[in-house]
């Protein structure tokens, strides 16, 4: 069966069965119990010494790998051939099958990972340089992004910081500008797809406290707030909203010292802090939930409140006559403790001064609630 599952899968299996019985013959060599490999006997056999299993595997992976590697030099890629349909169908299988197996390892213990990742490592960076290739075919990108999303979340280990940097770097250095917008334009899912994956995975990278993530968050910063923000202002009820703000609230709790006032990114802290509030003027409930916890963690774990960037900036008036714009236009009313509960949080801490500056115009005003 597993000498035979390259051709079974290449007799037109639908591709979501064809990654299941990749999986499955996976599991069968390197994972699988006595049994699996007493099927050929009728006697009960002993497992293989591990090293055997592994050259095994190896052996198995071999021509799925070698046929990614194989597509650039296909005659005439570079030219016109790489956007041909059996080219894009080639990269998108194969990618999608392996993108399979690495999810598949994702609580399995480090020898498993460790095998996988030997057989893959070699076109990893391949993929890379399929990513600057395909930036105008967004099936191709979204089978590019959620492999490496699979990678980051079970290989992280075996990965490395390294691997990490050059693959960040790159995907925020080919999403710039024009191009961002042109995937975000497509009017199917695949776009927003694509961009929602970079996300995750910048999630995934930012909770990390090493000096890849330190070094990488300038980058990261400036393509979350100058490259896509303005886009989910255009299409706040878009997937990726929710992320982008997990996003930001991830980069604020693993590094903050960063972010303070006089920290690296301290210049970028008040634009962070005015996203939230952006989301407390839309209608979307469900974000406007998810910040006003956000912003309640980040108080809970890094005294935000208090912070000199919050308060003398200027940022927890307008934050306070927002809100409060809110709960007087009674529009979020399933969120009402939820407001009231964030506006006592915010006023304790310079109480007389907020009261005077924010609440008593907009109990006061008979033309009604101020807008910030």
């Amino acid at each position: 069966l597993v000498d035979r599952t390259h051709d079974i899968c290449a007799s037109g299996l639908p591709l979501p069965i064809q990654t299941k019985v990749y999986v499955g013959t996976m599991g069968a060599i390197l994972f699988a119990t006595t049994a699996t490999w007493s099927l050929q006997s009728a006697q009960p056999q002993q497992q293989p010494p591990w090293a055997a299993r592994v050259a095994r595997f190896a052996e198995f992976m071999r021509p799925l790998t070698t046929s990614l590697a194989q597509v650039p030099q296909i005659p005439g890629f570079s030219n016109e051939a790489y956007a041909a349909p059996e080219v894009m169908d080639r990269v998108v299988r194969i990618l999608t099958i392996l993108q399979g197996m690495v999810a598949a390892v994702k609580t399995e213990n480090n020898q498993v990972k460790a095998a996988l990742y030997d057989t893959i490592q070699e076109v990893l960076p391949l993929t890379l340089s399929l990513f600057r290739i395909y930036t105008q075919h967004t099936k191709v990108l979204r089978a590019i992004l959620e492999f490496f999303l699979a990678v980051f979340e079970s290989l992280w280990s075996q990965a490395g910081p390294s691997f990490a940097q050059q693959t960040i770097s790159t995907f925020l250095e080919v999403l710039q500008g024009d191009t961002i917008a042109r995937v975000l334009r497509q009017e199917d899912a695949s776009g927003t797809a694509v961009v929602n994956n970079l996300v995750l995975i910048l999630i995934l990278l930012v909770q990390g406290k090493g000096a890849a993530a330190e070094a990488l968050l300038p980058a990261i910063v400036a393509f979350v707030m100058d490259q896509l923000f303005p886009h989910i202002l255009n299409n706040f009820s878009s997937e990726i909203t929710s992320n982008f703000y997990q996003l930001l609230t991830q980069s604020l709790l693993s590094h903050w010292k960063l972010f303070d006032v006089n920290g690296l990114l301290g210049g970028r802290t008040p634009a962070l802090l005015a996203a939230y509030e952006r989301s407390f003027q839309q209608p979307d409930v469900s974000i406007f939930g998810a910040n006003l916890e956000a912003l309640q963690e980040l108080n809970t774990k890094l005294n935000l409140f208090q912070r000199q960037t919050f308060v003398q900036t200027g940022f927890s008036f307008s934050l306070l006559r927002t809100v409060i714009n809110v709960l007087l236009a009674k529009t979020h009313n399933l969120l009402r403790d939820e407001i009231l509960g964030l506006i006592y949080h915010v006023a304790a801490f310079n109480f007389d001064s907020l009261e005077g500056q924010c609440c008593s115009p907009c109990c006061r005003d008979p033309r009604g609630p101020v807008r910030a």
